[in-house]
Order: C-alpha cells, then sequence, then structure tokens
C-alpha cells in the first residue's frame, strides 16, 4: 500500500459525491498468496498469485451501483466511479424500496495482525523439506497397513485493503496468513480404507506451521486409522443411534445451515442465481430456528483465526454477533 492508493480512494469518494451519490465508498485491495504442493515427499509444484483493484459502491436515487478495475490509476478509478454511479441511476428506476443505509459507529484506524516470523523469510528449500519430513513420518507409522498418499499444501498470503467512505470511515488494514492443508489415505486392500483430509489456517506469521504441530500429531492419527480398519465395527441399522460429533463436523453444519443462510445477500434475495437462496426471510428476527440450546456468534475480532478483521468493508467496527441465540433467529440485512 502507498498514499497513492490513499489519495486514489478518497478521490473517488469526492468525485461520486460530485456526480450526484448521496453515499459513495471506496476499497483498494490486494491479495498477494504463494505455496507449495508436495505428495509422498515429492516436490509437486509451487504456486504463485497476485490480485489488484480497486472496488467501488455508490448510493444514488435509492439504489445502490458498483463497479471495479484492476487498474489501480486515477483514469481507470474514474471508469470505475462512473459506471457504479450509472448503475446506481438505470437501478433506480427499478426500486420498489428505495436503499436506505442504517447509521453506524465508523472508524478511522489502521490495524494488522501481527506475525512472528515472516512466512515470506522462509525459504522455498525449507517447506519442502518439513513436508517431505511429514512424509517421512507418517509413511513409517503403521505396521500393517500402507499409507498411499499423503498431499500436502503449506502457503501463505498477504491481505491489504484501504477503505473509505463518505460517511467518514477511513481504514487501512495488514493481514498475512498462512495454511496448511493435507490429504492422507490409509489402506489395507483386503479390509478397506480411511481417508482424511484436514485443513489448518490463521492469521499472523509461519509461527502457526509450529504451533500446529502436524508433524507430531499426524503419524499418530495414522495409527488410528490404521486400528480403525482392523477393529471398528458397523454401527446398528435396525434401531436409533445417538451420535457424538467433534468440532469439525458441528463446524461444518454451523457454516452451511447458520453462516451461509445468514448472509444479507442471499436473505435479500440478490445470490439466488450464483450461490442460491436462504430460508431466512427478512422479517424472521427472533424467530425459532433451532434447538433452545443451539448457539451462534460469529466473531471475527478472535486473534489469530483466518477470517479475523478489526472492521468490516463499510468502516464499522467488528464484533462478536449472535446470529441463533437460544435457536432463534438474530441476524438482519442492515
Amino acid at each position: 500500500m502507498s498514499w497513492k492508493h490513499e489519495d486514489l480512494v478518497v478521490k473517488a469518494v469526492d468525485y461520486a459525491l460530485s456526480l450526484g451519490a448521496k453515499y459513495a465508498e471506496a476499497r483498494y485491495h490486494k491479495v498477494a498468496r504463494s505455496g507449495v504442493v508436495i505428495r509422498n515427499g515429492e516436490f509437486i509444484g509451487l504456486e504463485k498469485g497476485f490480485k489488484e483493484g480497486v472496488a467501488v459502491r455508490v448510493l444514488a436515487d435509492g439504489a445502490l451501483g458498483f463497479s471495479s478495475t484492476d487498474t489501480p490509476t486515477w483514469e481507470g478509478v474514474e471508469a470505475a466511479v462512473k459506471e457504479a454511479f450509472a448503475k446506481a441511476k438505470a437501478h433506480s428506476k427499478l426500486m420498489k424500496h428505495p436503499i436506505e443505509l442504517s447509521h453506524e459507529r465508523l472508524g478511522r484506524a489502521s490495524y494488522e495482525a501481527l506475525e512472528r516470523e515472516r512466512a515470506s523469510d522462509v525459504s522455498v528449500e525449507e517447506k519442502v523439506a518439513y513436508c517431505a519430513d511429514l512424509w517421512k513420518h507418517v509413511s513409517t507409522a503403521t505396521s500393517m497397513a500402507r499409507v498411499a498418499t499423503l498431499t500436502t499444501f503449506l502457503g501463505e498470503s498477504l491481505e491489504e485493503k484501504i477503505i473509505a467512505n463518505s460517511d467518514g470511515a477511513f481504514i487501512r488494514s495488514r493481514v498475512p496468513r498462512v495454511s496448511l492443508w493435507y490429504n492422507v489415505v490409509v489402506t489395507i486392500p483386503s479390509k478397506g480404507t480411511v481417508q482424511r483430509f484436514f485443513s489448518h489456517a490463521a492469521s499472523g506469521g509461519y509461527e502457526w506451521v509450529k504451533k500446529w504441530n502436524v508433524l507430531g500429531y499426524l503419524p499418530e492419527d495414522v495409527k488410528t486409522f490404521e486400528k480403525i480398519i482392523l477393529e471398528a465395527v458397523k454401527p446398528p441399522t435396525d434401531k436409533p443411534v445417538d451420535v457424538v460429533v467433534g468440532s469439525e463436523i458441528v463446524g461444518l453444519m454451523v457454516h452451511e445451515s447458520c453462516g451461509h443462510p445468514s448472509e444479507a445477500d442471499r436473505i435479500l434475495g440478490r445470490e439466488a442465481a450464483q450461490a442460491g437462496k436462504s430460508f431466512i426471510k427478512p422479517d424472521m428476527r427472533g424467530q425459532r430456528i433451532g434447538s433452545e440450546v443451539a448457539t451462534v456468534i460469529d466473531d471475527p475480532t478472535i486473534p489469530g483465526s483466518n477470517g479475523f478483521y478489526l472492521y468490516d468493508d463499510e468502516g464499522v467496527p467488528a464484533r462478536p454477533r449472535y446470529l441463533y441465540k437460544g435457536g432463534a433467529h438474530q441476524r438482519v440485512p442492515p
């Protein structure tokens, strides 16, 4: 990020207002990422990616217009502002109910997720060696079963944003992230196969790879998979069975049946053609959806969490929010 990008977003907001927008926001956004892929201890490939651009959103005559550009120069941003404003004006003729944004407490701040050890300072050779060592320990952990494959990805990314809007918000953020996922297949051909996919991800630096200690726990997990193949029995099929699930399954269920349905775009029907609708409707706040013992809280402020942020893209301070409380829906679109 640079002063040039700060000037771009501020100028974009001012220009949108000069065109007649009631509200305007601009976001400079850059993501750089890289990673290595290892299969059975052998180097498969190296990936690198880079995305950069400016997004603009305006409110005019009760309608929102959006545009973006991957050319972060004034010429590119100016064109994006004009397009966003033109879309808002065109959409306004179709609006049954004019859009009004809520009044929120906004921030002017600069923050970053801290990293004790920058992942970018760790050489590709060291990362490949870590994954190769993981294969060495995992592939020799079993006595009867064979570890058919272990595919590992070790990567990092850096996300940078500058956000400005006409309500006074101005946010600069820098969030580095690291991730490590693996897929392991353990088999005894005459008995069966166990496959395990798991991913670690966090905001911060390479120190997380050491905290996760995959090298320490995965060989033990593989021994357990071998035991499952040899000793596990099928549950009864002639009667109901109570099942106790761990955090992975609970997290997946919450993600799909609470997280996605609580997205405002889905509730309002704006993603219907792309990602589907939601069973939650705008007037359902407080209505019971699930068990009274089910409470789900969305909290992006947890240090080290992969989804960490302190201000959203409208400059509103992040905070823990109830999605379901006592089985009742809480989240409503702004």
